[in-house]
């Protein structure tokens, strides 16, 4: 149920560059694939600082470009003849936003042959099991992950987010909160957190958390699509109905009231 709400986190890193002219001078097959208007969207978008096609790989990846991204990766492995566990990681990483799940899983576990203790590619292949319903297995790898490296907040939040599917709330809330004492500005922990007090009829709380990053209006909503989603139909109402009380202008809470009420009337 829950797995309609939410999402899972990937890997987020920072991509950028302010120059066509010095992408084409580094990677000039490449410039082909990325619209003009991303390659000028930003002036972070520097290469100047990248030394190598991980690095740029890594900032591609970050913007979404995960084709582009895993033709560097390829060339490095090719024209280096060099490998690692981080590459082999990357590359799984981005066959999985490919949607290469099968592959996905053949590079991480590829990368563990390299490095039985690389903690990012046992959190990939818990991504992966996941989303092919393998629960268990995605347990195993994720505390595996969590136990090579605690320090990792992204880690923390996946762990906790199984145990939010599987409505293991009271662990799930211990992973979100470990998650955001690592980094108190993971807004997916943020979101993640408020959602597991909501099902744990710990309302106030939810909405304290969910006000942390959204308007009250918005939280209202979420505490909606949160009850919605967990089938506790007179309080996915309530919450919908208090959303547009507090802002009548906030258009997704009219259509989710709009669209939900119809559900009810359906069903009646």
């Amino acid at each position: 149920m829950v797995k309609k709400l939410l999402c899972f986190v990937a890997v987020f890193l920072c991509f950028g560059c302010s120059s066509t002219h010095v992408l084409n001078e580094i990677y000039p097959r490449e410039v082909r694939y990325i619209p003009a208007h991303e390659l000028n969207a930003e002036k972070s978008w520097d290469l100047k600082t990248c030394t190598s096609r991980v690095e740029i790989a890594r900032r591609l990846m970050g913007k979404g470009f995960h084709e582009v991204a895993l033709r560097q990766l390829k060339e490095e492995v090719k024209g280096q003849g060099t490998n690692s566990a981080e590459i082999l990681y990357l590359i799984g990483i981005c066959e999985r936003e490919m949607g290469d799940k099968h592959k996905a899983k053949r590079s991480f576990q590829a990368a563990l042959r390299y490095d039985a203790n690389y903690a990012p590619a046992y959190d990939g292949l818990g991504v992966v099991c996941f989303l092919e319903g393998y629960l268990w297995q995605a347990e195993k790898f994720f505390k595996k992950a969590v136990e090579l490296d605690p320090g990792r907040a992204d880690f923390q939040n996946n762990l906790g987010f199984l145990y939010l599917h599987k409505r293991n709330f009271l662990l799930a809330e211990k992973r979100f909160r470990r998650c955001l004492s690592i980094d108190p500005n993971f807004t997916k922990a943020i979101n993640n957190l408020g959602s597991c007090l909501a099902l744990l009829a710990r309302e106030e709380e939810a909405l304290a958390v969910f006000q942390e990053i959204m308007s009250k209006s918005e939280a209202l909503n979420n505490m909606g699509v949160v009850f919605e989603v967990a089938d506790q139909e007179a309080k996915a109402l309530e919450y919908y109905q208090k959303a547009v009380r507090a802002e009548p202008s906030l258009t997704i809470a009219q259509n989710n009231l709009k669209r939900f009420k119809k559900i009810i009337n359906r069903t009646e």
